[in-house]
């Protein structure tokens, strides 16, 4: 069976399962075009196919196939115009696939759509100008306007999204969404997933960007990002590597900060250049931004800490300590102490959020813990009798005083050691 499309239309023809697209002389009937194509390939569009030679007896032009060409499929002023030996392969478009000649399986969907590919494979190309450089590049899938538009002979990426991955001159790559991972050149195992996400990196290696703008502005290595916002940064100062933050907003201010792991809404938003700090929770923050080797558990408002277990293990071991003594606080130190009942009266905290317009403000909340009545001492008289072995005040942040009061314990041990003795010397 043909297919044929001309004018005036053509009544018949001798090669069966052929498509011809031709124009016809009005005069003697003559195609002065016709093409000649193998099997199961579709051709529409002047010169759409290949190169034209002319007929022997002058009349007209010709294009001739060899039985390597087939199932193919092009639309368009040009598209897959020198094609030769290719097989499979789907051009629509001006100058779609333009100088393809044997790549195999392509699909080259808009104006100038992998126009530079000659033995390309297996690519997915859609969008005005997507894969324009690609020449000899494989299996790459490529959408939207001026996405992916350095690759050339690299392979296996994916870039999804108007400019996503437009710097990119990497293998197996992915970029997914508008301006995702739009400077990047070169680095491996990276994922940048969501609109800006990983925008401003350039060269790194096993970043993991996903959502909303995640990592806009990060330009170190082995980051992991989820969430809108989560890393986001600030323009050229966000190097930090090793970074986890897991939530909206979580680890969204990280500069040079390293080693740092995040999960939760907002979590650990305020740290800078800090290092080795975890926040978990929702809102859970460091005590100040340039803070290292944290745990934080939540925000101010968590009440309860819930586990079977009620010790937490620490290191404790003669091998790993030097300069060891007994230890001079004792009864005296313990009577120095004056614990107090209390009703919790919280000072305003701030906190990072999204306005209704997509900005980011500043919000004031209180604790939940306010006006809850509890027990316990007061840190700025602890700090009267605290000193560089006990740490009993922990004042990374000025402003907000903590107490450690577990360091009591080795204390409150000696103290009934010394009570005992004076017991059992009374009784003597």
């Amino acid at each position: 069976m043909a297919i044929i499309f001309s004018y005036p239309l053509i009544s018949s023809i001798a090669d069966s399962d052929r498509l011809l697209i031709s124009d016809m002389d009005a005069g003697n009937g003559n195609p002065t075009k016709s093409v000649t194509i193998s099997q199961l390939a579709t051709y529409l569009g002047v010169p759409s196919g290949g190169p034209y030679v002319p007929y022997v007896d002058g009349v007209g032009k010709r294009i001739t196939r060899t039985e390597d060409t087939n199932k193919n499929t092009s639309l368009g002023f040009e598209a897959l115009a020198g094609l030769t030996t290719g097989t499979g392969n789907v051009a629509m478009g001006f100058n779609a696939g333009k100088v393809l000649e044997g790549g195999l399986y392509n699909v080259m969907i808009g104006v100038e759509s992998g126009i530079a590919a000659t033995s390309a494979s297996n690519n997915v190309l859609i969008g005005r100008d997507a894969g324009k450089a690609v020449t000899q590049g494989n299996s790459n899938v490529i959408i939207g306007p001026d996405a992916g538009e350095a690759i050339t002979t690299e392979d296996y990426n994916v870039c999804i999204g108007r400019l996503a991955g437009n710097a990119l001159t990497e293998s197996s790559i992915v970029c997914i969404g508008s301006g995702a991972g739009r400077r990047f050149t070169t680095g491996s195992m990276n994922t940048f997933l969501g609109a800006g996400s990983g925008a401003w990196n350039i060269a790194s290696t096993s970043n993991t960007l996903v959502g909303w703008d995640a990592g806009h502005f990060q330009t170190g290595s082995t980051n992991t990002f989820v969430g809108a916002l989560a890393g986001y940064g600030a323009v050229g100062a966000s190097t930090g590597i090793r970074n986890v933050g897991v939530g909206q907003q979580s680890l969204s201010s990280v500069e040079t900060a390293s080693n740092n792991t995040a999960i939760g809404w907002n979590s650990g938003q305020t740290i800078t250049t800090g290092g080795n700090n975890s926040c978990i929770g929702h809102n859970a923050l460091p005590t100040v931004a340039t803070v290292s080797n944290e745990f934080t558990l939540g925000d101010s408002s968590v009440a309860v800490l819930r586990c079977q277990q009620t010790t937490i293990t620490a290191l404790s071991d003669q091998r790993d300590k030097t300069s060891v003594e007994d230890l001079p606080y004792g009864l005296d130190f313990v009577d120095s102490l004056q614990p107090k009942k209390f009703i919790w009266d919280n000072r305003a905290e701030i906190r990072i959020e999204e306005d209704e317009n997509g900005n980011q403000v500043e919000v004031e909340y209180f604790s939940a813990n306010k006006v809850k009545k509890d027990v316990g001492f007061i840190a700025q008289e602890l700090q009267t009798v605290d000193d560089e072995w006990l740490n009993l005040v922990y004042d990374s942040n000025p402003d907000r005083l903590e107490a450690s009061y577990g360091k009591l314990i080795p204390v409150l041990v000696k103290a009934i050691k010394e009570l005992k003795a004076r017991v059992e010397a009374l009784e003597a």
